[in-house]
C-alpha cells in the first residue's frame, strides 16, 4: 500500500502525460522497488522454460564449435536444419496468406445494411488500415516476417500496439520471447498482474523522451551507460516499461498504469494511465466500480503448455530431443566415415619413412622405402588401427528421426512441392495437401485471433488520433471522416488471411464453385467477381471490376427469368385470392345461417311478446267492464230507492244503510292485491246473481278478469 502524500484525481491523472511530475521522489521509490520486485518474480518463474527456450534458439542458429577435440581434434560437430526448415515452411505457407494482394485487413459489416453504407465504409476502413500497415508503418512487414520465422521455433511471441506521440502515428513493435515478461502462472495477458516489456533504449533516445515531456529530467549520472542483461553498455540501456496497477488516488481500488523505470538503478522515468476518459465505471455514490485498462500487448502463441502454464511451446520444444539425437548421430557417422578413409596407426621404429612420420601421396606416385635391414616384409612393422565403417543401424534411425520431425511439423511432399505426381489424380494430390495442412489447423486459427486483436487495437486508435485531413488525404474522397468511419459500434474489424485456406488451389476452387452462382436470383455477382480475382492474386481489381449501375437494365435471362418468377408470383398470388373468396364464401354463408336463427328466434320472442300483450289487454278490458258495472250500482245504491207501492205507483224508499254501501264499493276497490281477483257478491242488492262478462263472451266465467 503506497503513502501517499498527495492525492490525485483520476481526471487530472488521465490527462497527465506523465504523473511521475506530480509525485514526490519518496513515493517513486516505492513505486520502483514494488515494480521491480514483480518483475524479478515474474522472471524466477521463467527460469526453466527460458533456459531450454534459449538453447533451442543456439540449435536452430546453427553454430558449430571449431575447438571439438573428440573423439579426434577437429571431430564433427554439425547442427541438422531440421526444425528451421519446418519454421521456415511455416513461415513461407503462413505469410502469402496474411498479406494478400496487398492487402491485410477485412471489416465486416455488424446488422442490417440495406442502402450499402455500411458496406461502402468498411471498404474504405479495410483500404485504409491495409496501407497504414503495408505502407504508412515501415517496420509492420518486416515485423510481421520476424514474428513468423520466430514464434514458430520459441512457442510465444508478442506485439506491441501504441500510438507515438513523438512521430504521431500508431507503430506495432515485434517483441520477441525474452523481450516480454508475464508471470508464468498468469492466466491470460490481459488478467497478468504484470507485464514488462524490456526496452534497450541508447542514450540519445532517452535525451529525445525527456525532452518531448514524455520522461523525467534525470540527473547525469543516471545516465551513464552501465550494461545490462539485454545491452552491450555502449551508450545503451535496459528500461523497464511494465504495464501494472497502482493506487494513486487512494480509494483502495488499484488503477492500470504504465510504469516506466531504469532496470539497473530503478529510477523511475515516467508514469502514465492506461485508461480511456469513458472507461471508468462509477456507482450511485460516485464510487469506482470498474476501470477498463487498455491493452497495448498482443500473445502470439504457437502450442499451449500442457501443464497449464502461461508460456506456451514451439516447434523447437517438440524437436529438442530429436534435434539433439540426430545431431549426434550425423557427427558419428561423419566421424566414423573420416577416420574410415583417412587411416591411422603405429609404425615401427626401425622403418624409416620418407618424410618422417606422416607420409603422402600423389596420385600415380609410388615412394621408395628401404628396409631391406628388417629382412621381412614391410607390413609386419606398420599397424593400422581398427575402425569400424560408418554404422548402416544409425543410418536408419537418422532416417527415421528425420521423419518424425516431419510429422511433428506436419510437412509432407505434397505440401512442399516434392511429390511424385505421375499416375497420381487431382484430386487425390488436393486430398494430400488438406490433410497435411488439418494438424496445423488450430495454430492458424491461434494466430487468426491474434492478429484479429492487433487490428482492433489498431482501429481504436485510429479512432483516437488519425486526423480527417490524413484520412481524407489517403482515401481522397468527402465520405472519408475519420470520426464516423472508425466509431465503435457497426464494424467489426478481421485479417483478411483465412485460416481454413491451406493451398492456392483449395482458394481457386473454392472461387470458381462461387462463379458457378452467378445468375441465381439474389447472388451478388459483383462481389463473387471480386473474390474471384483476388484469389488469383490480381491487383487494382477495383480498376478493373466497375460496381453495378443502380439505373443499368438487367441482363436479357436475368429479365427472363424475373418474368417467370413474376407469373409464378401472380398465380400464387391469384391460387392465393381464391382460397380466400372461399374461405369468405363459407364464412358468410355462417353467417346467413346463423342470422336466419336469430331471426326464428325473434319471431318466436315477438309472437311470444303479442300474446301475453293480448292477454294483458283483454284483462285490463275485463276490469274496466267490471268497474263500470261496479260504478252503475254504485250511483244505483246512492239514488233513494223507489218502491211500487201496492196499488201499482213508486214510491221513494228509504236509503241503505252506510256500512253496507261502503262494503259493496270496497269489494271493487280497484286497489286489490296485485293477482288477486276482486271479490264481487253472489247476489246484487236486488237479489239477483252478478253476471260479468269473460274472456270467452260468456257471463258468470271468473278466471277471465
Amino acid at each position: 500500500m503506497l503513502d501517499l502524500k498527495l492525492k490525485l484525481d483520476l481526471d487530472e491523472i488521465q490527462q497527465n502525460p506523465n504523473i511521475a511530475d506530480l509525485i514526490d521522489n519518496e513515493t517513486l521509490d516505492s513505486i520502483a522497488k514494488e515494480c521491480h520486485i514483480g518483475y524479478s518474480n515474474d522472471l524466477s518463474s521463467l527460469n526453466d522454460w527460458m533456459e531450454k527456450t534459449k538453447a533451442i534458439v543456439k540449435l536452430a542458429k546453427l553454430e558449430s564449435s571449431s575447438n571439438k577435440t573428440v573423439p579426434f581434434v577437429g571431430a564433427a560437430d554439425i547442427k541438422l536444419p531440421m526444425v528451421v526448415s519446418s519454421v521456415v515452411q511455416y513461415a513461407a505457407r503462413t505469410y502469402s496468406e496474411i498479406v494478400r494482394n496487398g492487402e491485410v485487413v477485412q471489416a465486416a459489416v455488424i446488422g442490417e445494411d440495406p442502402d450499402g453504407i455500411k458496406a461502402d465504409r468498411a471498404r474504405r476502413i479495410s483500404q485504409f488500415m491495409s496501407y497504414q500497415c503495408l505502407f504508412k508503418d515501415p517496420h509492420w512487414e518486416e515485423d510481421t516476417d520476424k514474428l513468423l520465422n520466430s514464434f514458430p521455433l520459441t512457442g510465444m511471441a508478442f506485439r506491441k500496439t501504441y500510438y507515438d506521440p513523438i512521430k504521431k502515428q500508431p507503430r506495432t513493435e515485434t517483441c520477441l520471447f525474452d523481450e516480454v515478461i508475464i508471470s508464468n502462472h498468469a492466466g491470460s495477458l490481459e488478467d497478468a498482474r504484470r507485464v514488462s516489456h524490456i526496452l534497450c533504449l541508447p542514450r540519445n533516445e532517452i535525451v529525445e523522451r525527456v525532452r518531448a515531456g514524455l520522461y523525467r529530467e534525470l540527473e547525469d549520472k543516471y545516465l551513464t551507460p552501465i550494461g545490462g542483461s539485454h545491452t552491450d553498455g555502449k551508450d545503451t540501456f535496459d528500461v523497464i516499461e511494465q504495464h501494472t496497477y497502482l493506487d494513486l488516488d487512494g480509494d483502495g481500488y488499484e488503477e492500470p498504469y504504465v510504469v516506466v523505470f531504469l532496470e539497473k538503478n530503478h529510477v523511475i522515468l515516467r508514469i502514465v494511465a492506461r485508461w480511456d476518459s469513458d472507461g471508468i465505471e462509477r456507482n450511485e455514490d460516485g464510487q469506482v466500480l470498474r476501470i477498463t485498462p487498455v491493452h497495448y500487448f498482443t500473445c502470439f502463441k504457437f502450442l499451449p503448455s500442457p501443464d497449464g502454464s502461461y508460456y506456451g511451446l514451439g516447434l523447437g520444444h517438440l524437436m529438442h530431443g530429436i534435434l539433439e539425437t540426430s545431431n549426434s548421430i550425423a557427427n558419428n557417422l561423419i566421424d566414423a566415415g573420416n577416420m574410415a578413409n583417412n587411416p591411422c596407426g603405429l609404425i615401427d621404429s626401425a622403418l624409416t619413412l620418407p618424410g618422417g612420420d606422416i607420409v603422402t601421396f600423389e596420385l600415380g606416385e609410388f615412394k621408395r622405402v628401404d628396409f631391406s635391414m628388417l629382412g621381412d616384409k614391410i607390413d609386419n612393422h606398420i599397424y593400422k588401427l581398427d575402425v569400424a565403417e560408418p554404422n548402416a543401424v544409425l543410418l536408419q534411425l537418422l532416417g527415421l528421426l528425420n521423419s518424425y520431425s516431419k510429422e511433428i511439423a506436419s510437412i509432407n511432399e505434397a505440401l512442399t512441392g516434392d511429390m511424385k505426381t505421375q499416375n497420381v489424380p487431382a484430386t487425390t494430390a488436393l486430398a494430400v495437401i488438406n490433410q497435411g495442412s488439418k494438424v496445423l489447423g488450430s495454430v492458424q486459427r491461434r494466430l487468426y485471433r491474434a492478429l484479429q486483436q492487433e487490428f482492433d487495437k489498431l482501429y481504436r486508435l485510429n479512432r483516437l488520433y488519425l486526423s480527417d485531413e490524413e484520412y481524407f488525404t489517403a482515401m481522397d474522397t468527402k465520405l472519408a471522416i475519420a470520426q464516423e468511419d472508425f466509431e465503435d459500434k457497426s464494424i467489426d474489424i478481421r485479417p483478411i488471411a483465412d485460416p481454413n485456406m491451406s493451398s492456392e488451389v483449395q482458394r481457386m476452387q473454392k472461387a470458381q464453385a462461387e462463379m458457378a452462382l452467378i445468375g441465381q436470383p439474389g447472388v451478388n455477382a459483383y462481389e463473387i467477381l471480386r473474390g474471384y480475382l483476388r484469389s488469383m492474386g490480381s491487383e487494382d481489381i477495383d480498376k478493373k471490376v466497375q460496381p453495378p449501375d443502380p439505373n443499368a437494365p438487367p441482363p436479357p435471362e436475368v429479365i427472363q427469368l424475373q418474368a417467370q418468377l413474376d407469373m409464378q408470383s401472380k398465380q400464387l398470388e391469384l391460387s392465393h385470392r381464391e382460397i380466400v373468396l372461399k374461405e369468405r364464401e363459407m364464412a358468410l354463408k355462417e353467417l346467413e345461417a346463423s342470422y336466419n336463427n336469430m331471426l326464428v328466434e325473434k319471431k318466436a320472442e315477438e309472437s311470444a311478446i303479442k300474446s301475453i300483450a293480448t292477454l294483458n289487454t283483454m284483462s285490463l278490458e275485463g276490469h274496466k267492464i267490471e268497474l263500470q258495472r261496479l260504478a252503475q250500482k254504485a250511483d244505483a245504491l246512492a239514488e233513494p230507492e223507489k218502491v211500487k207501492s201496492a196499488d201499482g205507483s213508486i214510491k221513494a224508499g228509504g236509503n241503505k244503510p252506510q256500512p253496507e254501501i261502503a262494503k259493496e264499493l270496497d269489494l271493487a276497490s280497484p286497489t286489490s292485491p296485485v293477482g288477486e281477483e276482486p271479490a264481487v257478491p253472489e247476489e246484487g242488492m236486488n237479489g239477483e246473481q252478478s253476471q260479468l262478462p269473460s274472456m270467452g263472451g260468456e257471463p258468470g266465467n271468473s278466471e277471465a278478469i
